[in-house]
């Protein structure tokens, strides 16, 4: 990707390898590289999946390290199949990173928080609907959180 809004990265470049395993397990590992004018973000990311009869379970890991210090941060999301293409999700996860909130001030460690449900349904033969809600309690500075809550409808046209 590419971008000349100083709110996004300058460019940017990802990638990551999906292996099915034995037992109804999967895996990935991959990385996303963010260059910014000034500075660049590399992000190191994995995912361990299980089915197990009409569930799914998933853990995800993300990390980046920093000389400031390594921030990371993990989700963890059980779906229920209804059908193949219809199932209830359930989601929660959390995450830490080092922060500088001043110019000169000294590097404070943040934390986060979320917790979200979503339903995924086909509707027709080429299009599915979603909708969801996520609860985010994010600190945005030492034992100061703001909560965020979220709703989210989607339509989906496959081809």
């Amino acid at each position: 990707g590419q971008s000349s809004d100083t709110t996004y990265p300058v460019r940017r470049y990802g990638g990551e390898f999906y292996q099915n395993l034995p037992d109804s397990w999967e895996a990935s590992l991959g990385m996303r590289d963010l260059i910014f004018s000034k500075s660049e973000v590399k992000i190191y990311t994995g995912t361990v999946g299980k089915y197990w009869g009409n569930y799914y379970f998933l853990l995800r890991l993300n990390v980046i390290p920093d000389d400031a210090g390594t921030s990371s941060s993990f989700n963890l999301q059980a779906r229920r199949y209804l059908s193949d293409e219809t199932y209830f999700a359930l989601s929660a996860g959390s995450g830490k990173s080092y922060e500088m909130l001043t110019a000169n001030s000294p590097v404070v460690i943040l934390g986060s928080k979320k917790v979200s449900l979503e339903i995924y349904e086909r509707l027709a033969e080429l299009w599915y609907g979603s909708a969801g809600i996520s609860v985010i309690d994010e600190e945005i500075r030492s034992g100061v959180y703001r909560r965020d809550t979220s709703y989210s409808l989607g339509l989906e046209k496959r081809f």
